[in-house]
């Protein structure tokens, strides 16, 4: 096994605290937008419930919320149009994300990152989190035309940083598309626990705070990194 070399990061739910940022938008859709005071919880409580945690219906989902609650014809479109604009307007990062990429570069580990997503927006929350001068290369799908799991995203990521497979280290959420895509491009992986998943039985390791990637990583470079050659023997 080779020393890891390159790390990409996933975004929403791994570096980005993507339920709670969600949810103060739909908060302060609400308190903009609807009128009636008794459907603002209900609407954020109900759009919460059909984005799935980012797996959702996508642009539909505020069509979708807009009909449950019986609101006024076009209102879906709005709330869409407002999500588009203005999402996010604060983004909520998760613990330890400085800590553990000042630790990376000590290790000499190079940094980026792939998501799922349209550009504006996945660009936009970047942006907010101040991460876009750490991370490169950034490798969004809605840039690319391909979408995780699909190994041609990982393999378009590595070709941007340099480096084989074999030394490539992918962390992320969602095991669909960010383990079993990056194994199927013969990455290593780390999987960021989340409740909302089962854990997957692929990943190589699994983490509950951004800041155990560096431990890892140095002591599978430790482990399995080349081997010293040995010291000469002195002769008296």
């Amino acid at each position: 096994m080779t020393t890891v070399r390159t790390l990409f990061f996933d975004l929403d739910g791994t570096l980005l605290d993507r339920r709670a940022t969600f949810r103060h938008f739909l908060e302060d859709q609400a308190a903009s937008r609807l009128e009636a005071e008794s459907l603002r919880s209900r609407y954020v409580e109900v759009a919460l419930g059909l984005d799935e945690a980012g797996n959702g219906p996508g642009s539909g989902l505020f069509e979708a919320a807009a009909k449950e609650l019986d609101l006024d014809e076009g209102a879906g479109r709005d709330l869409l149009n407002d999500f588009l604009q203005r999402f996010p307007l604060r983004c909520f990062p998760f613990p330890g994300i400085s800590e553990c990429l000042a630790a990376l570069a000590r290790l000499e580990v190079r940094v980026g990152l792939i998501t799922n997503g349209p550009s504006a927006i996945q660009r936009r929350k970047i942006q907010a989190l101040g991460l876009g001068p750490m991370l490169d290369p950034i490798v969004v799908s809605g840039e690319v035309g391909v979408r995780k799991p699909d190994p041609a995203i990982f393999r378009r990521a590595l070709a941007l940083a340099g480096g084989s497979p074999a030394s490539a280290l992918y962390v992320g959420d969602n095991p669909g598309p960010d383990i079993d895509g990056a194994k199927a491009s013969g990455w290593r992986t780390i999987w960021r626990r989340d409740a909302y998943w089962s854990e997957p039985a692929s990943a190589d390791a699994t983490i509950g705070d951004l800041r155990e990637v560096p431990a890892i990583i140095r002591n599978w470079n430790r482990d399995h990194g080349p081997m010293r050659p040995p010291m000469p023997t002195l002769l008296a």
